[in-house]
């Protein structure tokens, strides 16, 4: 009986020891356990904040490039930029329910050239009690949208008998001592068969250089009849490019619904607009008389010898967002007869486009993901950047180099970043 006894106490005492082993390895276990949720947590913290301010240096950057794009490049200090050398601004990030998240301070030195260099640097969550500091550094260039003769992304095709050289409406009419060596051709292709990245036709003369694609053989993707003429060089793209896609602007301008011009009648429209069509009617007349941008949401059908005309003094921009449907004798008439007047843009949702406006055309078409056709016997003025090119036999291309120059032609945020740095 007491060695019954003894056993339990002994078996009790035993529980009790492992007991006491266990509580003190749990205790052990959870001081581990804490301490490493605290040390994940405070790395978490830490990546969290290296983000957030990253994303606040990053934020300074836009507003330096939305300055210089949109905002005028005026940087009044009535809307906080400082310094008389390298601009500097200073801007705290807040919810939309006003609370604080980060502060930037952003500097932008003008380099020349439209050219600007922008220090941005993020502190999260601000200046005076910073758990992380990250900084930005760009380099951001304009990218004029009409630099060159022509720029077919996957090809440039032009038939017999053609011909592309270059002039300066600045210094007036084409002809005479007013006709350069500057209708250059450039392409991302580098496909040396067909089709290839540039194709020349017989009897075709090119008054200019022709660029192929990164890396490419400018022996066997430029290819040439026995008869056609490159004045200039050939050479290859140092690095690739990517124009911009058309931006949707549906929904931006005022709604219009359908303009239908009655046969042998005319119209005139004066502002800006959106269209879900505008039809001209045989020997119909419509004009352009003010700078006005317009964009299309169907079709622009020129009917059997209608007439589009852009008044002397205005300056318009066309979004098409369907086709453009050229009737036999149809016209595009550019009174100013400056190609920076007129420019009509297509969106990816136009697959091709054919030009089939008679005698000249100036202006310029800029649809970086449609196929361009300029159909025969066409003079015409100005620049085309499309995802491919074709020229059509007898035709000739002048090349305006005054849009090269010309910063104000209608663009679309067209500051590029050339490079991109963070610390």
């Amino acid at each position: 009986m007491y060695k019954c006894k003894k056993n339990r106490e002994n078996e009790k005492g035993v529980a009790l020891f492992m007991a006491l082993v266990l509580t003190i390895g749990l205790v052990v276990l959870s001081a581990n356990y804490i301490a490493s949720v605290q040390s994940h947590s405070h790395v978490s913290l830490i990546t969290y904040a290296e983000v957030e301010a990253l994303h606040t240096a990053e934020a300074g950057v836009e507003f330096g490039i939305w300055e210089i794009a949109h905002g005028g490049k005026d940087f009044l200090d009535a809307d906080g930029w400082q310094g008389t050398g390298p601009k500097v601004k200073t801007d705290i990030l807040s919810t939309s329910g006003g609370e604080a998240i980060g502060e930037y301070v952003v500097s932008v030195d003008d380099l020349g050239g439209d050219s600007y260099e922008i220090f941005a640097t993020g502190f999260f969550p601000n200046q005076l009690n910073p758990i992380s500091t990250r900084t930005v550094k760009v380099l951001v260039e304009r990218e004029n949208l009409f630099v060159q003769a022509m720029y077919g992304i996957e090809e440039i095709k032009i038939d017999d008998f053609s011909f592309v050289d270059s002039y300066d409406s600045r210094l007036g009419p084409y002809g005479g001592a007013n006709v350069s060596s500057e209708g250059n051709l450039i392409t991302n292709s580098i496909s040396s068969v067909s089709p290839y990245a540039t194709d020349l036709g017989k009897g075709t003369y090119i008054d200019g250089d022709v660029t192929i694609g990164v890396g490419g053989d400018t022996l066997t993707a430029i290819h040439l009849e026995a008869t056609s003429v490159i004045t200039g060089s050939r050479d290859t793209l140092t690095r690739v490019r990517l124009p911009k896609a058309v931006p949707d602007i549906s929904g931006f301008l005022p709604y219009q619904g359908n303009l239908n011009v009655p046969a042998h009648g005319s119209a005139t429209i004066s502002s800006s607009g959106e269209y879900d069509s505008i039809t001209l009617g045989a020997h119909s007349t419509l004009i352009l008389d003010s700078d006005v941008s317009l964009y299309i949401s169907g079709k622009l059908d020129l009917g059997t010898y209608s007439t589009l005309i852009i008044d002397s003094a205005a300056s318009v921009s066309v979004v098409l967002n369907d086709s453009l449907k050229f009737k036999p004798h149809a016209e595009i008439v550019n009174e100013s007869f400056d190609p920076k007047q007129f420019t009509i843009y297509c969106t990816d949702n136009v697959e091709k486009f054919a030009l089939g406006a008679q005698g000249q055309f100036l202006g310029n078409v800029y649809m970086p993901n449609t196929d361009f056709t300029v159909n025969p016997f066409i003079d015409y003025y100005g620049s085309i950047v499309a995802k491919t090119v074709l020229l059509k036999k007898n035709t000739s291309f002048h090349f305006d180099k005054s849009l090269a120059d010309d910063v104000s032609a209608p663009t679309f945020n067209n500051y590029v970043v050339r490079i991109w740095q963070g610390y």
